[in-house]
């Protein structure tokens, strides 16, 4: 039996916005990239934590991935964890998409992994970063409650 590898190419980026640095991680497949995933991870990780499952994306997708990295997570613990940080990174993720690797918002997918849902859920309603769509894997429920109204009281559970 013939046993095949794909070379998959990646690199830590890092960029400096005023005080702070933001690791990004970016898996390049061997052959034509017409799709760029942002990912945001679960809370359960952290950029290092993650790049088997970034690199398993990207070979099965033949997708270019790139994830960024949270507040008071891997190579941001310094930074503080407020809220208004992680809508922050994933903005200044989804402009290197834009300008650096110069991808159309019709090529970009968001793509939210338990906690990175709702990052991914808010950023994709807002008409300023638009895209080609979004994945939620394992969403958190209020992302459900918020779509369809569920009402998550115990007694109302049949």
């Amino acid at each position: 039996m013939e046993i095949k590898f794909k070379l998959l190419e990646y690199r830590f980026i890092k960029i400096i916005n005023k005080d702070d640095v933001l690791p990004l991680l970016l898996f390049i497949p061997p052959a034509h990239i017409p799709v760029c995933i942002i990912y945001s991870h679960g809370n359960s990780g952290d950029l290092g934590a993650c790049i088997l499952e970034f690199y398993d994306i990207a070979i099965n997708t033949n997708c270019l991935v790139i994830s960024f990295e949270y507040p008071g997570f891997g190579d941001c613990l310094d930074q503080p964890i407020k809220e208004s940080l992680f809508y922050r990174n994933m903005k200044i993720a989804y402009y290197f998409v834009r300008k650096i690797l110069n991808f159309k918002p019709e090529q970009i997918i968001l793509y939210g992994f338990s906690i990175g849902t709702g990052i991914v859920f808010d950023f994709a309603c807002k008409k300023e970063f638009p895209t080609a769509g979004m994945i939620v894997q394992s969403p958190i429920l209020s992302i459900i409650r918020t779509l369809y109204n569920v009402n998550t009281d115990r007694k109302s559970v049949v």
